[in-house]
């Protein structure tokens, strides 16, 4: 059996998930910015992989 404890960092430019051998960065220029106005459609999709 294998125990992974994956852990997510978050700082203030950028973020971090890591896992048991793997791990995956996010730098602050490629973040979305999202504005919310309940006026226009959200041009953005949270749940797209």
């Amino acid at each position: 059996m294998t125990t992974c404890l994956p852990s997510k960092v978050d700082g203030t430019r950028e973020s971090a998930i890591m896992k048991l051998r793997e791990c995956y960065i996010q730098q602050y220029g490629n973040t979305t910015k999202p504005v919310w106005n309940p006026g226009i459609p959200q041009p953005v999709d949270f749940f797209e992989g």
